[in-house]
């Protein structure tokens, strides 16, 4: 049951990935099977259909940290925008690239290390 948890939270995480960073680039139709398939493991999950072996708080913390990719994407933003003016509107092409790389990978990744060995403690 666990591996179904991991599953749709990889799934979850790369649609996320994808349409923040459009460095994956989905069709529409792709989309929205992602989307239908995720809305009905969370309805699923809640009316307990598939004898969840997590409880409903510790699934919501762990959406919620994918949700944190959000907050990162849009950090990421306004600390660039924050440094381009404190420097006089010049850039740093080096620590902006550092900003995105962190951002955009380092930071899924640890996350997504954080949710599989929470669900496999679970």
């Amino acid at each position: 049951m666990k591996v179904i948890y991991i599953i749709f939270f990889a799934i979850l995480n790369l649609f996320i990935f994808s349409h923040l960073t459009k460095k994956i680039i989905f069709s529409s139709k792709v989309k929205g099977l992602f989307a239908v398939c995720l809305i009905l493991f969370i309805i699923s999950h809640f009316i307990n259909l598939l004898d969840s072996s997590i409880s409903n708080e510790v699934f919501c913390i762990l959406i919620l940290f994918s949700m944190f990719f959000f907050v990162f994407h849009y950090g990421r933003n306004i600390a660039i925008w924050f440094t381009t003016k404190i420097n006089n509107n010049t850039r740093d092409e080096l620590l902006f690239k550092w900003y995105n790389f962190w951002v955009n990978y380092v930071i899924y990744v640890l996350i997504f290390i954080f949710q599989i060995a929470t669900l496999i403690d679970n």
